[in-house]
């Protein structure tokens, strides 16, 4: 059997931010311990929003810091428009997160997607999966990139990561990123 799952249910993001902020940390101090870096994939959504009221607190102490300095930063998904776009889950990640670091503040590394491949999805998600592999795959022995934490929301269709209920990429088996060109949701863009 499998390891537990645990749930937990926060009233708001005023409480959810401190308890959010001391798991992150615990991931981050586990990820660094096993290998030097902190491996994290986002979403968009109201997530970035809550990782700012989180990680933007000062530290509790020296084992709360957040070391951003080590931090790779991946996308879960990403909505095929310009990194400035309003669509971009970068683009929200920078402005609600990351345009709020101090001044002089060590920055994470970022992955974005290759905005001169916009027009082609398939390329889009090909650069991108490329980009995980130089990150994830220094050895050949790699099926699948395994990140510190994966921080998800759900849409209230239903979708993760731009996986729709019932949708075709529900049935993808060997792709690491996959593109859509036909995402269901009522918020376009549909290209993903």
């Amino acid at each position: 059997m499998g390891k537990q799952t645990n749930l937990y249910a926060f009233p708001d993001v005023k409480a959810l931010a401190p308890a959010l902020r001391r798991y992150v940390v615990q991931c981050q101090n586990a990820g660094l311990a096993r290998h030097g870096v902190f491996k994290v994939a986002v979403s968009g959504g109201s997530l970035p929003a809550t990782l700012a009221a989180a990680l933007l607190a000062p530290a509790a102490g020296a084992d709360d810091e957040v070391r951003f300095d080590k931090w790779e930063i991946f996308f879960a998904d990403e909505r095929a428009v310009a990194l400035t776009h309003d669509d971009s889950n970068y683009a929200l990640l920078k402005r609600e997160l990351l345009d709020r670091l101090p001044a002089g503040a060590p920055r994470p590394t970022v992955h974005t997607i290759d905005e001169t491949f916009l027009g082609d999805t398939q390329e889009l998600a090909d650069q991108y999966e490329q980009a995980l592999v130089r990150s994830f795959a220094s050895r050949d022995s790699v099926k699948l990139p395994i990140f510190d934490l994966l921080l998800l929301g759900c849409g209230p269709d239903g979708h993760t990561c731009s996986l729709f209920p019932g949708h075709e990429l529900l049935r993808e088996t060997s792709a690491w990123v996959a593109p859509s060109t036909t995402a269901p949701s009522r918020r376009p863009p549909a290209s993903r």
